[in-house]
């Protein structure tokens, strides 16, 4: 479990959940998978970081920082292959007196090989990666042999996998004036969004996507779905 003000991760033992004793990460981490025997976690900084922690779960001990090169690595994914990807938001700073923006640099995917932590690949964007409020920005479908992840101005990005490029820009067709909260998909390829309400106090909902961003179905959800689980 990532601990973002913290900058720890708790293991917990899944027989008795019991937590163990947290060990020191990066700034602000948030995303975390398990691949290659170890756990890797994306420590995002508020966007300051670029790094990624890597951690042997036997010693319970940080083994690896990794600089992976891009601004606020936030999500984490394995595919089919085992590699791991990571999704940087990007970051923005303000001027502290103006408030201006003062820098921005765009997101950024890379994969690594989880077994000896070389960069596979390395996939820039063309704008920031950032769901509404926070919500869960990234998704990897082993099975679909997809990723999918939320472009700052609600667009979708999906990748493929195998070959570990962008495939598609997607526009979701949701509700009007509703936000992109969250994206995952399934291994058919359905893609699934928290459609998050504009005024961010009424319920949102859970919407059904091809491919395509085309609307197949839709149901009530609460108030800013953010994180989605399929199975």
């Amino acid at each position: 479990v990532t601990n973002l003000y913290d900058s720890t991760v708790t293991p917990v033992d899944l027989t008795t959940n019991a937590a163990g004793t947290p060990v020191a990460v990066g700034a602000n981490p948030e995303g975390a998978v398990a691949a290659g025997g170890k756990v890797w976690v994306a420590n995002n900084g508020f966007g300051e970081s670029t790094t990624v922690s890597v951690i042997d779960p036997a010693s319970r001990g940080v083994e690896e920082t990794l600089d992976v090169g891009c601004d606020g690595p936030r999500a984490m994914g394995v595919d089919a292959e085992g590699e791991v990807w990571v999704f940087c938001t990007g970051k923005t700073v303000y001027d502290p007196v103006t408030f201006e923006v003062i820098e921005r640099t765009n997101g950024a995917v890379v994969v690594l090989d989880a077994d000896t932590a070389e960069e596979v690949a390395r996939i820039p964007l063309d704008d920031q990666i950032g769901a509404a409020s926070l919500g869960q920005d990234a998704f990897v479908s082993p099975e679909a042999g997809t990723a999918w992840a939320v472009r700052a101005d609600g667009a979708l990005l999906a990748f493929d996998t195998g070959s570990n490029a962008l495939d598609a820009t997607v526009t979701p067709e949701l509700p009007d004036g509703h936000l992109v909260g969250a994206v995952a998909t399934d291994a058919e390829g359905r893609v699934y969004v928290g459609a998050v309400a504009p005024d961010f106090v009424s319920a949102g909902q859970l919407v059904v996507l091809d491919r395509d961003g085309r609307r197949v179905s839709s149901a009530p959800a609460g108030i800013i779905p953010a994180a989605i689980t399929v199975r």
